[in-house]
């Protein structure tokens, strides 16, 4: 039965509480960004974060680049 899930899906299991801080750290830093510029609402930069967020924690940063 567990072989029906990927392992790839819980890989932030594998890094700990660090690999949540990067996901964190560049989820802030991309959505700081993007409001700087104006290149996004604050709606707009919200939505944006928690794809960020999910797709780091997720997948990890490799895939997210």
């Amino acid at each position: 039965m567990a072989d029906l899930v990927p392992n790839s899906l819980f890989i932030w299991l594998d890094g700990g509480p660090y690999h949540l801080w990067i996901a964190v750290f560049v989820t802030l830093a991309f959505t700081a960004l993007a409001r700087m510029v104006r290149g996004v609402s604050i709606s707009g930069a919200i939505a944006g974060a928690a794809v960020c967020f999910v797709l780091i924690a997720g997948a990890g940063l490799g895939h997210y680049w």
